[in-house]
């Protein structure tokens, strides 16, 4: 995840110049938001695995994948 948000912002940001140099431009930004989230969700995962039996683990992400397969159709 973190490797594609970075390779988004290069390509966007390579038709971009800076505006005092010679260079194209870098958003640091990005990084900023994406990796704390990234963080709360494998603690979030973790802390799960731990407390529930993988059973539930799997009915749960069973039911995220239905989800998300019939959101992304429907856009």
């Amino acid at each position: 995840m973190i490797f594609a948000g970075a390779f988004t912002s290069f390509i966007i940001g390579f038709q971009v110049s800076h505006p005092h140099r010679k260079s194209i431009t870098i958003d640091y930004n990005i990084p900023y938001i994406l990796i704390p989230l990234l963080l709360f969700g494998t603690m979030t995962g973790v802390t799960l695995n731990k407390v529930f039996p993988s059973s539930i683990i799997l009915i749960l992400l069973t039911i995220m994948l239905i989800v998300n397969t019939v959101k992304s159709f429907n856009m």
